[in-house]
């Protein structure tokens, strides 16, 4: 039975109802306008095992037997204001008086859906006597052991999650064990534990391999930004930024199947350098985004590598207080995404897509999202782009400002837009608030269903 004033708490049964007062209560209780006389709780078709059940309530407390009428053959209860009064029973064995809280315990679990085939969470929902559940699993998972507690969403019922992140874990060996629990550390009382089994049977993946670290160049401490695998799988391409001193340098690494250091590549010689995004081609193309510092400022720049080998070529650069985060390529065309500073007083940025397809210069478009028929009022940005195919690209980022008038607070919401190539339109949407005050999107990807058509966009 739950503490919280007003409830019933769903005990030995799913649903219990309780005639108080003259009035039949289900879950929700609601005060009787006056405190007349109890009647007797209808409990008919319940099991004679379960002994009798104690329901506590602000107006009056009542002790019910499943079996029909008042525990005891002799005793009543007053109820008349002011008095306490007194229940007699002759009942024998160990009988729970009026007021007594019924010890936590667990009654039913389910696990949903067992078993798993896709990455993610399976559902737990449990219907228990106590004021919390905690839940505890993944002792034979990658993660190791979780516990968490799950959430009372009905009186009675528990909900969670157990997460499901890789196919190393796959197998039956899985087990959930829950407690329920009620009172805090002085007085804590918890349930006798309840085991669940759950299968997991992810698509299989890769294994662990070798993985060389250390700097054998001497380049220093650094930060690898993306990791890319060469057609034919003839290598991997490590990209990041290293450096010493304060003053970072990028590099691409080239490591054999086996992880082990093969070479190594500098771009940008000389220059201050971070790394940011890196695409590799059906073709064996590399593509690159870096941020260089100049003296004028910092700028993004976009290098091509048509092979592994070839000399680095920079194909695009990025206009004063420009900031590009993320790559997206299909057949040759790059798309450099990111935010680009508007001529308003009003706002600060718009978000900004810029296409390099294959021997042209790089064509630039702005999108803006309108409050009303109001321009200009919110800071846009994408955070990271794909293609849904050769002539639709997908923006995901966020959008900054005051959504609901002058007097809101400045927040951001999730922003994307559907960009269509051919025609240079697409709409910008962004999230409301009603399921989230503030929101936002850091990546997106394409899941492919064929080698002609994309399923669904994940960001």
């Amino acid at each position: 039975m739950s503490k919280k004033t007003g409830k019933f708490t769903v005990g030995l049964t799913p649903l219990l109802l309780a005639l108080i007062g003259g009035g039949c209560f289900v879950d929700d209780y609601v005060p009787a306008s006056s405190a007349g006389d109890t009647s007797d709780s209808d409990t008919s078709g319940s099991d004679d095992s379960f002994g009798s059940i104690t329901i506590t309530v602000p107006i009056t407390t009542v002790t019910t037997d499943p079996t029909g009428g008042d525990t005891g053959s002799t005793g009543g209860t007053d109820t008349d204001t002011g008095s306490t009064g007194d229940t007699e029973s002759d009942t024998e064995g160990d009988t729970e008086t009026a007021g007594d809280l019924i010890s936590p315990e667990i009654f039913d679990v389910s696990l949903t859906p067992d078993p798993i085939y896709f990455n993610g969470s399976i559902e737990v929902s449990v219907i228990a006597e106590g004021e919390g559940v905690r839940l505890t699993y993944g002792a034979e998972q990658v993660q190791g052991e979780t516990t968490v507690e799950l959430e009372e969403v009905q009186v009675g019922l528990f909900k969670g999650e157990i997460e499901v992140l890789t196919g190393l874990d796959n197998g039956d060996e899985h087990t959930a064990t829950l407690v329920a629990w009620r009172g805090g550390e002085q007085d804590l009382e918890e349930s006798e534990p309840v085991e669940a089994t759950y299968e997991i049977q992810l698509k299989t993946p890769g294994g662990e391999a070798f993985w060389m670290t250390g700097d054998a160049w001497d380049v220093g401490f650094g930060e690898v930004r993306g990791v890319g695998t060469l057609p034919g799988g003839n290598g991997i391409l490590e990209f990041g930024m290293a450096g010493k001193g304060g003053k970072t340098r990028c590099y691409i690494r080239f490591r054999g199947k086996g992880g082990a250091s093969k070479d190594y590549l500098e771009l940008l010689p000389g220059a201050q350098c971070e790394a940011t995004d890196m695409k590799i081609g059906d073709d064996g193309t590399v593509h690159v985004l870096v941020r260089r510092k100049t003296d004028s400022g910092w700028y993004w720049a976009l290098i091509k590598i048509p092979t592994w080998g070839a000399e680095p070529e920079e194909i695009g650069q990025g206009s004063k207080d420009e900031v590009a985060y993320a790559l997206a390529e299909f057949d040759g065309t790059i798309a450099v995404c990111g935010a680009a500073p508007t001529a308003s007083p009003f706002d600060l940025t718009d978000a900004m897509v810029k296409i390099f397809r294959p021997g042209e210069f790089g064509q630039t478009k702005m999108f803006d999202h309108k409050l009303g028929l109001q321009s200009h009022k919110l800071d846009e940005s994408f955070k990271d782009c794909v293609f849904a195919d050769e002539q639709t690209l997908l923006g995901v980022g966020e959008a900054f400002g005051k959504h609901e008038g002058k007097w809101d607070l400045d927040r951001s919401r999730r922003l994307h837009v559907f960009y269509d190539l051919l025609k240079e339109t697409g709409k910008t949407q962004v999230m409301g608030g009603d399921l989230a005050i503030q929101s936002f999107a850091t990546a997106v990807d394409a899941v492919p269903v064929n080698d002609f058509e994309t399923g669904s966009l994940v960001y």
